[in-house]
């Protein structure tokens, strides 16, 4: 017989517009059921109870693919001074930790194959060029005056994968400190704290100024796809000066105001992103957009208004962003001849990636929602790597699969057969490179592991807990830390049996209102400003690529599919990408 026993207790605060919100450490629990019970003191109505489950998994908290290491293509970082070079990049840092100018090389310039589209001459050298017209600098209005915030840097840690810098700044009456993390495919994670100051600023503005004739295109993210500026940058052509482009001419879902969690400017083999989750911490105005380029003659200057109209700093304020000059690493060579077309007749030293293009193709029960088979039984994947060494399929074993599954119509029973048959079929010719379909975005909540961990992985800040045989999100996970272990738990028996390559779906920005596990965050107003999701997606596609160097893959092809989200920071560890 089932006991009930209290485990904790705790008091919410009292209601503010019919709303209270706790964040509260329960003690852990371990495999079982429970019961959430909230009493409501002084109303004459009955408890509420909600009811949850917890399972216990043995792919918690693994270390696949936490190693310190760097993957190929990749180098070590270098540091000379003040001069910190990545693969194919060479930064000039200031004393916020900034850039006072970066370089970048191209990324085929190691293949002998002809280039094409033949570049323009200003961008035709192999050698480094310079992305910037002058240093980023950070402009502290007050009092009438602008002036440049000064700091001092101090580089804090070192190895090869990271590289920490710290600074301590002032400008005007404001002070505080910056932290710079650089990861080694050169991105730099930016992190500035301003100390509370007694007088006013009229407005804080970081400022990157760009060299105008390497900036043609610019491509803008928001928390969606399909809807992404990805083309010229406007007013070019027309040399347009002053205000060119901001963040209110971006289309986006759910972000409250005009912030825009993604900018890349340049061309096609050079340029420079600024990124961030959302606009926590910026002193925002409705009447002066978060992001702006304004054109000063030749130079192209992209503006963040992290301090858009006249305050006092009463407490700490906290902003994070996130730089990256693009190409983040050099082509692999003979990319040319990779193709995933089966009517693709290739030459000698081509690559044919074969691409099981549905979690249907590899026995799970939807499309798009699983990271195993059907009944989490993986002795198909088994069968498909002896069909893929052997060019034998079962045909007992794959008829004995098919038979198990709970079909209700003709229909249902051909679309299965037809999809398990491509994969075994496609597997007899004994493929070298097998690319296979996982959604980044999507999950079942009626698993065991949906079920337990629903909370962490739905987007939504609270989601129904009622979900039927095969129901889940195709457009809604937000892939945070315990997702990740769980995908890696199963990338990892893919890979060792009939995959060489993962394919993720649906890898572009999506708002996350989840205050526990992201970004989000309240407004004043009681509304919640959600987070873009972008570190969790990258850290997904990154743990992928140090797990294939721990066992020892190096023809890296994984692939996410853009649509028109050609994110730099989440695309840097991938090998390939579909559409655009």
């Amino acid at each position: 017989m089932a006991t009930r026993e209290t485990l904790a207790a705790t008091d919410l605060p009292p209601l503010v517009k019919h709303r209270a919100r706790l964040l509260w450490d329960v003690p852990k629990l371990g495999e079982g059921e429970y019961e959430a019970v909230l009493t409501l003191a002084g109303v004459p109505l009955e408890p509420l109870v909600q009811t949850f489950v917890r399972h216990v998994f043995p792919w918690e908290g693994n270390t696949l693919g936490r190693s310190d290491v760097v993957v190929e293509p990749f180098t070590p970082i270098r540091v000379d001074g003040v001069v910190l070079g990545t693969v194919l990049r060479q930064h000039t840092l200031n004393g916020l930790g900034l850039w006072d100018q970066v370089e970048c090389e191209l990324a085929d310039r190691r293949e002998g194959l002809p280039l094409a589209p033949p570049r323009s001459p200003e961008r035709r050298g192999e050698d480094g060029m310079p992305l910037l017209a002058g240093p980023m600098r950070l402009e502290v209005a007050a009092a009438g005056n602008v002036e440049t915030a000064r700091g001092e840097l101090r580089i804090t840690s070192r190895t090869d994968t990271r590289v920490v810098t710290e600074s301590t700044w002032s400008g005007g009456p404001l002070r505080g400190t910056a932290r710079g993390q650089w990861d080694y495919d050169g991105l730099l994670k930016w992190t500035l704290e301003i100390g509370p100051s007694p007088q006013p600023v009229d407005s804080l503005t970081l400022v990157i100024p760009l060299r105008d004739r390497l900036m043609p295109l610019l491509h803008a993210c928001t928390d969606g796809l399909r809807f992404n500026h990805a083309g010229a940058t406007p007013g070019a052509a027309a040399v347009q000066q002053g205000r060119v482009w901001d963040g209110t001419q971006a289309a986006r879902n759910s972000i409250i105001g005009n912030y825009v969690p993604y900018i890349w400017l340049g061309a096609e083999e050079r340029g420079l992103c600024v990124f961030g989750e959302n606009d926590r911490g910026w002193v925002t105005d409705p009447k002066t957009p978060c992001q702006e380029l304004v054109r000063r003659g030749d130079v192209l200057e992209l503006r963040l208004n992290l301090v858009a109209h006249p305050m006092r700093f009463e407490q700490p304020r906290r902003i994070v962003l996130g730089f990256q000059a693009t190409p983040t690493k050099p082509l692999p060579a003979n990319w040319r001849l990779w193709a995933e077309s089966y009517a693709t007749k290739l030459p000698p030293g081509g690559k044919p990636i074969a691409f099981n293009g549905s979690c249907w193709t590899w026995g799970a029960l939807t499309p798009c929602l699983d990271l195993y088979p059907r009944d989490a039984d993986l002795t198909l994947w088994d069968e498909l790597a002896k069909t893929k060494r052997t060019g034998v399929v079962n045909q007992e074993y794959l008829e004995k699969w098919l038979a198990g599954y709970a079909n209700k119509t003709d229909d249902e029973r051909t679309l299965n057969r037809n999809n398990v048959n491509y994969a075994f079929h496609m597997l007899k010719g004994k493929p070298t490179d097998v690319l296979a379909y996982t959604n980044a975005r999507g999950v079942r909540f009626d698993t065991p592991e949906g079920r337990t961990f629903l909370d962490e992985w739905h987007r939504d800040a609270f989601s129904t807990r009622t979900w039927g045989h095969g129901e889940g999100v195709a457009y809604d996970l937000n892939p945070g830390e315990s997702f990740r272990d769980y995908a890696m738990w199963y990338y990892r028996r893919m890979l060792d049996t009939f995959v060489d390559h993962i394919y993720w779906d649906d890898i572009f920005l999506q708002s996350c209102f989840d205050v526990v596990g992201s970004e989000a965050y309240d407004l004043p107003d009681g509304s919640l400003q959600p987070a873009a999701g972008l570190w969790d997606m990258r850290e997904l596609i990154r743990r992928t690529a140090v797990m294939k160097h721990e066992l020892g893959r190096r023809a890296c092809a994984d692939q996410p599919h853009i649509t028109n989200t050609a994110i730099a920071p989440i695309l840097s560890f991938a090998g390939s990408h579909l559409t655009w």
